[in-house]
């Protein structure tokens, strides 16, 4: 009976009721601590908005001006491509030794170049060095009380930081935004103007000087190719009386006075097996009459095979003239422009972010707060 009895106690499943862990921050224990320490609470949300408004009020406020970029029109590079359009009239395909295609510039290349300088340091920093206004306002805001400490490097780095240019080569490659912000709206729209137009004038210069480079090779080249005839010519011409003279002394030791292949009634040629006869034949006094022409002969260029073509084009190469006014590198398809709102700082994300920080903050001070008091109310108990 007692085995019987302990078997059965021991069969008999044991059920042990644990009671549940509370994982979880209750909301009511969360708002009771809050509650107790109200004063706190408010005192730490009240200093971080105070230090939040005392930051938007010490900051430097700034303002944004945007314009908006295109590329030129073709008739605006027409002056660019003069040397292109001269040789596509005249169609010089006969000087062989030149060029036949001269640097022919579309309006993405120049409007590439342009955005180039327009991202240039020694272009914005010459720009910088310039206007004496934007010096002073940077360096006023770098360092109030010691701004002759500053370097020059150091002022400009914090101009040089408010200009940004933005595009999206993906979406619209020929579309491009440049913003740039200064202390007020005129002068945001004054110096980001100043910018554009110093970064046409440079881009401009770059240009022409590569086309009037072009020309004067060019003309240097239809230069020499006209010496080069020229010298050539004279030295065709004292070969040419070298040989008759030859031809004259055979045709005065052989007694050949007249050519004997012409009949001196009708002066024409009688052709005996074949038209090709030497020199000699002509007779001594074809050959002194030709010798006496030629050696008399003052103007050799009218003999000079391609001259007058190759003058022609030296002429037209030297007529060029490139017109800086009438280039242009870009196209603004929106004139710089400055909201009234100050974009620096961001006053509504400021006040946001600074609020919710103050609020966390001030609930974790409630529950350092709470956490204390529990600490020191349980060291009280124990010495109790």
């Amino acid at each position: 009976m007692n085995q019987e009895k302990e078997i059965r106690t021991i069969t008999n499943p044991i059920i042990i009721e644990q009671a549940p862990v509370e994982d979880e921050i209750s909301l009511i224990d969360l708002w009771r601590t809050i509650h107790n320490h109200r004063r706190l609470v408010v005192t730490v949300f009240m200093i971080v908005i105070f230090l939040v408004i005392g930051y938007l009020t010490m900051a430097k406020q700034y303002y944004r001006a945007e314009a908006v970029l295109l590329p030129p029109e073709i008739g605006d590079i027409h002056e660019l491509n003069k040397i292109a359009e001269i040789q596509a009239l005249n169609k010089i395909t006969e000087i062989r030794d030149l060029s036949k295609i001269a640097n022919v510039y579309t309006p993405i290349d120049v409007y590439d170049g342009y955005l180039i300088n327009l991202q240039s340091s020694s272009l914005r920093m010459s720009y910088f060095d310039k206007e004496k206004r934007l010096k002073i306002s940077f360096t006023k805001n770098k360092n109030k009380e010691h701004p002759q400490k500053l370097k020059n490097s150091d002022i400009y780095g914090g101009f040089n930081s408010q200009i940004k240019i933005v595009r999206n080569v993906r979406k619209d490659p020929y579309h491009a935004k440049i913003k740039l912000e200064a202390p007020t709206p005129s002068l945001a729209e004054k110096w980001l103007g100043d910018l554009l137009a110093l970064a046409e004038r440079h881009t401009t210069r770059q240009y022409a000087s590569a086309v009037r480079k072009e020309i004067e090779t060019r003309i240097h080249e239809v230069q020499s190719q006209i010496n080069i005839k020229k010298q050539m010519a004279k030295k065709l011409l004292h070969d040419q009386i070298t040989k008759l003279h030859d031809e004259l002394r055979i045709a005065t030791e052989l007694g050949i006075i007249e050519n004997p292949l012409i009949n001196p009634n009708d002066k024409s040629i009688k052709l005996i097996g074949m038209q090709n006869f030497p020199g000699y034949m002509k007779g001594v006094k074809a050959l002194k009459a030709e010798i006496s022409a030629l050696e008399s002969r003052k103007d050799i260029e009218p003999y000079v095979d391609g001259l007058r073509l190759l003058e022609e084009k030296l002429q037209q190469l030297k007529s060029i003239n490139i017109d800086e006014s009438k280039i242009k590198t870009v196209r603004i398809d929106q004139k710089p422009r400055a909201g009234t709102a100050p974009s620096t700082p961001k006053y509504k994300i400021i006040i946001i972010v600074g609020g919710f920080l103050a609020f966390i903050l001030a609930l974790f001070s409630a529950i350092v707060a709470e956490f204390m008091f529990r600490v020191r109310e349980t060291v009280s108990t124990d010495k109790a």
